[in-house]
């Protein structure tokens, strides 16, 4: 009989060939719109058939044939069959669209053989061998379809139909819980679904789901990106990753956009989808701490990381310990000399750091470098490493110093993040974001990996528990989301809320979340699925946008707008222990002539110097606000008559008294102070202000350096 192994060969390498001729096929022939849309379905469907007919090649070597009493349902090709009836008419498949589908795989195979560089002969028996192989598939196929009754058929695919349901409702209303605006375009570039979040940052507040259940999208018009989507298409890319500011319901923002085109193997589905990270408080912020990092580098720069020396003249270099350690290096043996350093830096290397110390030794140059180098053990580590050359009083590099931070770990941490962001599915594409699961019935939650990096836990030591998580959230913190979570099964549906985790090592991390409660027939909340992201640099940054809004920038003193609030709390104080409250307008007198003596520099120096003398003329839960070029205002609390007002002022004026001495200058100014008290001269921060301020200017008018009380509204 003739070997087999030529076919068993073509079919175990063929894969993708068949994979693709089996597509066209079923474009074709129309039967991709009852099929799955995905290549790995397809790809999974076709080793089954091949594996089937793989294994028969193993047991027969020649065409197995067809006999009467043959139990396919032990048969190791109608194996293929067998499994796909019981999947197929879980689905609702009927017998007769499978079998003609199955008819174009056994053509499928066939073309394979008749496209092949076999001889004639043996194209008709290995053509014979697909053919008697399919007829078992299909009798084997047949017999388990025909196994159940219509009612069975009935319970089984009802059976499959609450899974596919219950399936669709998690990703939808993962899909709609979504942080991020994400979009889908239909193949013809209109928009054919978005979630919630894109609704509400385009379009205003909207329903979780009402995009994809109302299909209203004809008066949906979306500021895309279109120049960057034509180039996508153009470039035949499949994914654009940029920056843009867009226009939303509230106004301009800057968003991240990731643009995929999706693409599926039967062409019934493609289009492209759009996920959008708002980053504009994250621009901002960068912008903001620009000027406080440049500060900081210097520092940085030479922090004690592993600091090193080379002296040009005696060609000698120094190393701290913490070096030997970063090269793998015995200390006892020394520091190496630059002319060793070729064998212990990366071959593709060492060539960029050899011309960075050249124009540093001769232009004086400084240089910042990420380099790879190899340890004598083997191993790579990646470093940064910094010079700062230092020349003599003829200008000459006589010396070079720096550091070496190891950034290894860092490195491969970010190798591992941005391996493990590419591998995400794009209804999760989100920078920290975790899903969960509870089962309301059980009372078990479930949690996705990406939860550790939120609540700072590792996966041997965390279950995700109900009291383990509460214990990770700050106690202050802890009955709202326990408020939250009650509110959103016996009400609402909706669980949103944020909070603090606190982590092992004491930090706090700020958390957001959604989700949403599923309800059986009968109202009852059996489970809640939802994500959860990290907000702390969002909430950082709106930390420092409040208290730049708050404070004056020179003084670090409260502003304006706080004096006022605190205001308002000393007078409910006042009320409430009936106390008085005194406001104190202050005024420098003679500021002008310093600026115009000293400069303005000077003049900045006094006026810290003047908030500081002030902060220690009171207690510490009074207040001394800066609300103008030279006038300070004070709020005190806890007053029992007006002679309590009257010392701190005392006080105020004998310290603003003494010379101010800097960088071999002495000024001398003065202060007058007016004073209302509450609620002898006013009833609300506004009145309170105007009276202090009428009574400083009696002061500044007449004799100066001096206090006086505002007159008694009337």
């Amino acid at each position: 009989m003739k070997n087999m192994t030529p076919l068993y060969e073509l079919i175990a390498t063929s894969e993708d060939w068949l994979l693709k001729r089996l597509a066209e096929y079923t474009r074709n022939r129309g039967y991709a719109k009852y099929t799955s849309t995905l290549v790995e379905a397809w790809r999974a469907s076709v080793e089954g058939v091949s594996k089937s007919l793989l294994a028969a090649l193993t047991e027969f070597n020649q065409p197995p044939e067809l006999d009467p009493d043959d139990d396919y349902a032990k048969d190791p090709v109608a194996s293929f069959g067998i499994i796909e009836a019981d999947k197929h008419r879980k689905r609702g498949i009927s017998l007769k669209m499978f079998l003609g589908l199955l008819k174009y795989y056994r053509q499928t195979y066939d073309d394979l053989i008749a496209e092949s560089d076999f001889e004639l002969e043996n194209k008709e028996l290995y053509r014979l061998f697909i053919t008697r192989c399919f007829d078992r598939i299909e009798l084997g196929f047949c017999s388990e379809w025909c196994g159940l009754s219509e009612t069975e058929k009935t319970v089984e695919m009802q059976a499959a139909n609450r899974i596919v349901t219950t399936e669709k409702n998690k990703y939808l209303t993962i899909f709609e819980s979504l942080h991020d605006p994400v979009i889908f375009l239909n193949k013809d570039n209109r928009i054919e679904n978005m979630n919630n979040t894109a609704h509400e940052v385009f379009f205003g507040a909207g329903l979780p789901g009402e995009t994809y259940y109302s299909q209203s999208l004809e008066d949906k018009s979306l500021p895309f990106p279109n120049e960057e989507l034509v180039d996508l298409m153009s470039s035949g890319s499949i994914e654009m990753k940029f920056e843009k500011q867009l226009q939303t319901f509230k106004g301009k923002r800057v968003f991240q956009i990731k643009m995929k085109r999706m693409l599926d193997i039967s062409e019934k589905f493609s289009g492209t989808v759009f996920v959008l990270s708002d980053i504009t408080e994250r621009k901002e912020a960068e912008a903001a701490r620009l000027e406080s990092e440049l500060e900081l580098l210097e520092a940085q720069r030479l922090a004690n990381i592993g600091s090193w020396t080379y002296d040009l003249v005696s060609q000698q270099p120094q190393w701290s310990e913490q070096m030997f350690h970063i090269w793998g290096l015995d200390s006892k043996l020394g520091p190496p000399y630059y002319t060793e350093h070729k064998k212990y830096i990366h071959p593709d290397d060492f060539q960029r750091l050899d011309s960075a110390v050249r124009e540093a030794v001769e232009f004086g140059k400084p240089y910042q470098l990420e380099l790879r180098i190899l340890r004598p053990d083997g191993s790579e580590r990646t470093i940064i490493t910094i010079c700062e050359p230092q020349c003599d009083a003829a200008g000459k590099v006589v010396r070079m110093r720096g550091t070496n931070q190891d950034i290894t770990e860092r490195k491969h941490t970010e190798e591992a993040l941005r391996e493990s962001r590419e591998q995400l599915d794009l209804a999760l594409i989100s920078s920290g974001m975790a899903t969960f699961e509870w089962d309301i019935v059980k009372n078990e939650r479930t949690w996705s990996d990406g939860v550790h990096r939120l609540l700072g836990t590792k996966p041997e030591s965390f279950t995700g528990a109900a009291d383990e998580f509460l214990q990770i959230i700050h106690p202050e913190d802890r009955s709202t989301v326990q408020a939250a979570l009650s509110m959103a099964v016996e009400t609402t549906g909706e669980y949103e809320t944020e909070y603090r985790a606190v982590w092992p090592d004491g930090s706090i991390h700020h958390i957001a979340a959604r989700g949403k409660v599923h309800r059986d027939s009968d109202g009852q909340a059996v489970q809640m699925t939802g994500v959860c992201w990290d907000i702390t640099e969002r909430k950082e940054a709106e930390e420092k946008i409040h208290y730049l809004a708050t404070h004056d920038a020179l003084t670090n003193l409260p502003g304006l707008r706080l004096a006022k609030d605190r205001i308002l709390m000393a007078l409910e104080m006042a009320e409430r222990h009936k106390t008085l409250a005194a406001i104190m307008y202050v005024d420098v007198d003679g500021f002008k002539d310093v600026n115009d003596t000293y400069g303005h520099d000077t003049g900045d120096i006094l006026l810290k110097e003047l908030g500081k003398r002030l902060l220690s003329c009171v207690r510490k839960v009074d207040t001394v606000a800066r609300i103008g070029g030279d006038e300070f205002l004070l709020v005190i609390t806890g007053l029992h008559s007006p002679d309590g007002a009257a010392l701190i002022a005392k006080k105020i004026l004998q310290h603003m008294s003494e010379p101010f001495d800097h960088d071999g200058k002495r000024a001398t100014v003065g202060v007058s102070i007016g004073i209302a008290l509450y609620p002898d001269h006013g009833k609300d921060e506004e009145s309170l202000i105007k009276q202090a301020d009428k009574a400083m200017y009696v002061i500044k008018n007449s004799e100066k350096n001096r206090y006086t009380f505002a007159s008694v509204a009337k």
